[in-house]
C-alpha cells in the first residue's frame, strides 16, 4: 500500500519597463498510487490497482499597469501529462452478454461475477491555453473583465484481457478487448465581475459568465470512445457582503456554473472564483451544470477570538453519454462480431446540503488554536451513492520569532454511503497529524515536514468537498520553497 507525490516548482519574474513585468514559471510533478483508492471508492475491494501521473507545466504571464487602479493580466500555458492505470481484476471492463439460442434471445444477462480483466489504460494529455482580464478599482465599484481559451487533446488506449469466466461460456477466456480514442476538446469562456461598494458597510457582487464547452464523451474510461458533446450556458453570478457592526458580517451568495474544462493536470484560469466570500468552484463531474445559494455569519469576539457559522446547498445535475462493452454469443460460440460497444445515457440530479463552523483563538504572540466542524450530506441518484459526512478538526499552531514553527492537528470523521446500487457502509474514526517547519527572514521561503496519520489508523472514507490527501495510512510531506 502506498501513495507518493512529487512536485518541483520554479518561478521568476523580470521588469521589462516601469509598468510591465513579466513573469515565468514551470513545475514538474508526479504521482504514484498502489493498492489504495483514492478519491474514487475507496469501499469497493480492489487492492490491485495501481496508478501513476506525470505532467509538466510552462507558464508565461504579463502584468501591465496602466495606473494604479487600471491593470490587465495575461497568461499562456503548456501542458503535458501522461497517465497509466493497472488493474488485474477489473470487474466492469465487460458488464453483460446477449445470448440467442435456437433463434431465442436472452438480453441483458449479467457478466459472472468471477469474470475478470486484466486492464491496462494509458491517457497522453496536451493543453494549450491563454487568459486575458482587465482590472479597474474606483471607490464605487471594481471591475474585472476577462477571457480564457484552452485546447485540449487526448491520445488514449486501453488493453485488458478477459479471464475467469465459467462454463458453459468458459471458452470466452484469454479474450482480449481493447479501444483507443484521439478526442479534441475546447473552452472558451467570457466573464464580468463587479463589485459595488455604495456604503462603507456594504459590498455586493455582480457578474455574469459565458462558457462553451466541448468535452470528450468517455476519453478517459473504457471503452473509449472518440464521441464529443457541446454545452454552452450564461451564469449569474450574485453576492452581498454586509457588516452588521464593527464585530459581525453577514455574507451571501448564490451562483451558477457548468463545469470547467478539468482535464488531468490543468491549471485553473485567472477568473475570479470568490462571490459574496464563497467559493463558487467545486470538484464535480466535469460538464456537470451546478446552482449555488450559500449564507455565512462570521463574528469577532474579545480576546482575539473568531467564530463562523455557514450553510452551503448546491444542486448539481450531469447528462452525458457511457460507453459500455458486451459479448453476443450465438449456440455457444461467440458472433463475427465478438465484442460489441454501446452507450447508454447516464442522468444525474444531485443535492448537496454544508453547515460549517469554525472557532480561531489567538492565544499567545505565538500560539493560535482553531476547532472546525461540518456536516455534508449528499443526495445522489441512478448509480451513485449517497453520502453523510461529519467532520470535527483542532489544530494547534506555534510560531517562534526566530522562524521556526510547529503544528499538530486532530480530525474526528464518521460518514454513512448507501442508496443506489452501492453497499451500505459506515465507518468513523480518528486521525492525527503533526509537523515542524521554519521560515526563512523576509518571507524569502520555508521548509515543513508534515506527518499524517500518526498511528496508522485504517479506516474507508471517501473524501468530501475540500479534502484531497485522506490516506488509511501512516504517510510524509516534505515542502520546500525559497524566494530569491
Amino acid at each position: 500500500d502506498y501513495t507518493r507525490q512529487k512536485q518541483a516548482y520554479l518561478q521568476g519574474q523580470y521588469q521589462l519597463l516601469e509598468n510591465d513585468t513579466l513573469i515565468f514559471d514551470g513545475t514538474v510533478a508526479g504521482s504514484d498510487k498502489g493498492d489504495v483508492t483514492v478519491t474514487t471508492d475507496p469501499y469497493e475491494e480492489n487492492k490491485d490497482v495501481s496508478t501513476s501521473l506525470d505532467s509538466g507545466l510552462v507558464r508565461t504571464g504579463l502584468h501591465h499597469s496602466f495606473s494604479q487602479n487600471s491593470h490587465l493580466v495575461g497568461q499562456a500555458y503548456y501542458n503535458r501529462g501522461n497517465f497509466t492505470s493497472k488493474d488485474p481484476t477489473d470487474t466492469s471492463r465487460i458488464q453483460y452478454f446477449d445470448i440467442t439460442n435456437n433463434g431465442n434471445a436472452i438480453n441483458n444477462v449479467p457478466f459472472p461475477t468471477k469474470a475478470t480483466a486484466n486492464e491496462k489504460l494509458a491517457i497522453d494529455t496536451d493543453i494549450f491555453g491563454a487568459d486575458l482580464q482587465y482590472i479597474l478599482d474606483t471607490e464605487l465599484v471594481s471591475f474585472i473583465v476577462g477571457t480564457s481559451l484552452s485546447e485540449t487533446h487526448n491520445d488514449g488506449s486501453d488493453n485488458a484481457t478477459i479471464t475467469g469466466i465459467r462454463e458453459p461460456l468458459s471458452f470466452l477466456n484469454g479474450t482480449k478487448v481493447s479501444s483507443n480514442a484521439n478526442v479534441n476538446e475546447s473552452t472558451q469562456r467570457a466573464f464580468v465581475y463587479s463589485k459595488w461598494h455604495p456604503t462603507k458597510r456594504l459590498n455586493f457582487d455582480l457578474g455574469v459568465t459565458y462558457a462553451n464547452l466541448k468535452l470528450g464523451q468517455n476519453s478517459d474510461i473504457p471503452p473509449l470512445t472518440e464521441e464529443t458533446y457541446k454545452q454552452d450556458a450564461f451564469d449569474p453570478q450574485l453576492g452581498a457582503v454586509l457588516e452588521l457592526t464593527d464585530d459581525l458580517t453577514l455574507r451571501a451568495a448564490y451562483t451558477q456554473s457548468i463545469g470547467r474544462l478539468a482535464n488531468r493536470g490543468t491549471i485553473g484560469p485567472l477568473e475570479p472564483t470568490f462571490v459574496g466570500g464563497f467559493n463558487q468552484l467545486s470538484d464535480g463531474i466535469r460538464g456537470s451544470s451546478q446552482e449555488l445559494s450559500a449564507i455565512g455569519l462570521d463574528a469577532k469576539l474579545p480576546m482575539q477570538t473568531y467564530l463562523g457559522t455557514s450553510y452551503q446547498h448546491r444542486d448539481i445535475s450531469l447528462s452525458r453519454n457511457a460507453s459500455f462493452s458486451y459479448f453476443n454469443v450465438e449456440n455457444g460460440e461467440l458472433t463475427t462480431s465478438q465484442l460489441n460497444n454501446g452507450i447508454s445515457r447516464i442522468n444525474n440530479e444531485a443535492k448537496e446540503d454544508q453547515v460549517g463552523a469554525y472557532l480561531y483563538k489567538i492565544i499567545t504572540s505565538t500560539v493560535s488554536a482553531t476547532a472546525n466542524y461540518d456536516w455534508n450530506n449528499l443526495d445522489q441518484s441512478n448509480l451513485f451513492a449517497d453520502y453523510r459526512t461529519n467532520r470535527l478538526a483542532f489544530n494547534l499552531r506555534y510560531f517562534d520569532p526566530s522562524g521556526f514553527f510547529a503544528f499538530g492537528k486532530s480530525t474526528w470523521r464518521g460518514q454513512d454511503r448507501n442508496g443506489n446500487s452501492v453497499t451500505d457502509a459506515s465507518d468513523s474514526f480518528w486521525v492525527w497529524d503533526a509537523g515542524v517547519g521554519y521560515e526563512f527572514d523576509k518571507y524569502h521561503g520555508f521548509v515543513s515536514l508534515e506527518f499524517r496519520n500518526l498511528f496508522n489508523q485504517d479506516f474507508k472514507y471517501s473524501a468530501i468537498r475540500d479534502e484531497s490527501f485522506v490516506i488509511p495510512e501512516f504517510g510524509a510531506l516534505l515542502k520546500a520553497s525559497y524566494n530569491f
